[in-house]
């Protein structure tokens, strides 16, 4: 998780990374930060339809991040 997060910060328009944090972030427990960067990654490319998959159900309660916003 704390990878994918630098990856965000140091490559903003990179919608893999965002659409890869969504996973964890999902699978850790985290539904609302992974719901956004789900929807970052949606938004950076919207014709790849790798985002619009359904995320991964919980297999814990992780300690979730603060998102930073998604470039525009």
């Amino acid at each position: 998780q704390a990878a994918l997060h630098k990856a965000t910060t140091a490559a903003p328009r990179w919608a893999p990374a965002w659409g890869n944090l969504a996973h964890v972030l999902a699978e850790q427990g985290c539904a609302q930060q992974a719901q956004r960067a789900r929807q970052c990654a949606r938004q950076l490319a919207p014709q790849d339809k790798r985002f619009a998959e359904a995320l991964p159900a919980a297999k814990g309660a992780g300690v979730c991040p603060t998102l930073e916003g998604c470039p525009r």
